[in-house]
Formats: structure tokens, sequence, C-alpha cells
């Protein structure tokens, strides 16, 4: 699903490869050196044109950078800004507490898919702005 999602968004899987490899979720699921650490999320969403997509960058994890939200997201994003390019916008505690939810729950089960609209990306494939 979110693979669809990404590629209607005009971003192909060669820009953006998931945590894992990009491999299915059993194949995610079956390795057993991923770090299943809690993450902390950061308080900012980075808009990101290039891809048109949000950015959030994740601490606490080696094998998570950066967690990508797509405008389709059913989170409530309406007050992240996307109007100029690399623009920055606090998520809100009520946002970054369930994105946080949501991601550590992720990681728990070994997936890089977070929910609709939302996925990881490990600390490589995280650009640095």
């Amino acid at each position: 699903m979110l693979c669809r999602c990404l590629t209607a968004h005009g971003i192909g899987l060669s820009m953006i490869r998931f945590v894992g490899g990009g491999g299915t979720g059993r194949a995610y699921l079956d390795m057993k050196d991923f770090d299943r650490n809690p993450i902390s999320i950061g308080e900012k969403a980075l808009w990101d044109e290039r891809l048109g997509v949000f950015r959030v960058k994740v601490q606490g994890n080696r094998d998570v950078g950066s967690l990508v939200i797509l405008r389709s997201t059913e989170m409530p994003i309406s007050h992240l800004d996307a109007t100029l390019p690399h623009k920055q916008t606090k998520l809100g505690q009520f946002l970054r507490e369930r994105l946080e939810l949501a991601v550590n729950a992720a990681v728990t089960r070994g997936s890089h898919e977070v929910g609709d609209g939302l996925s990881l990306l490990s600390p490589a494939q995280t650009p640095s702005d």
C-alpha cells in the first residue's frame, strides 16, 4: 500500500529504500540483528519538496534514521507547513506522541511500515540537511 502511495506521489523506490533493504515484511521480520530499541521522535517535521514528503528525525535506534510522512497519512498533520522547500514545522505534543507510539510499535514488530502514509528510513538513507 505504501509503495503505491509513494509511486503515486512521484517517489520511486530507487529514491527511497526502506530499512531492511526494501524486502518483504516477512524477510524483514527474520532479521535477527535488527535493533529493536525504543526511539525518540524529533520535535520538527521538515518538508522535502523534491520528494513531496515530510521527514522527521528519529533517535535512539541504530537502524532507524528518520520517519517519512506522506500528505495522505491518517495522522493529524494539517498544521504541517509545505509552502516552502525545506520548511520546518513543530509537530506538537499530540502528533509527536502518536508518531512515537506508532514507530515504536513498528520497531518492536521489526517492520519498516509504520502505518498508512508512514515509513522508516535507515540512517544511511536519510538525507542530511
